[in-house]
């Protein structure tokens, strides 16, 4: 397999947000990822029986050595505080990083 590393982002927000919410991820939050070192590509990650407010996303990230780069960065701490606008309507965001995990090696016992 040689998927790349990425950061998903998971967040539930009051439903009467969304709208709004979306507009701001589009236009505001968007460009601020964009600008982070290391970031490749993003997609919004949509799920058959979502509850009302979700809201996730997949940011792929260039390879394992863009991991330091992207949480480490400048414009990576601008991207996490635009979200403080949001923290009244957020019940829950989640940020996990995903990285593909090389050949272990193998270990032998012998009695």
């Amino acid at each position: 397999m040689n998927r790349k590393p990425a950061i998903i982002v998971s967040a539930r927000l009051d439903p009467e947000v969304m709208e709004k919410f979306g507009a701001w991820h589009r236009d505001t939050h968007m460009p601020h990822i964009f600008a982070i070192p290391g970031i490749s590509g993003a997609r919004r990650v949509r799920h058959p029986r979502e509850l009302p407010g979700t809201f996730q996303m997949e940011f792929e990230l260039e390879d394992e050595q863009a991991i330091r780069r992207v949480m480490g960065s400048a414009e990576a701490q601008i991207a996490q505080r635009d979200w403080n606008d949001w923290a009244a309507h957020m019940h829950e965001l989640r940020v996990e990083i995903q990285a593909p995990l090389g050949p272990l090696a193998q270990y032998h016992h012998k009695n």
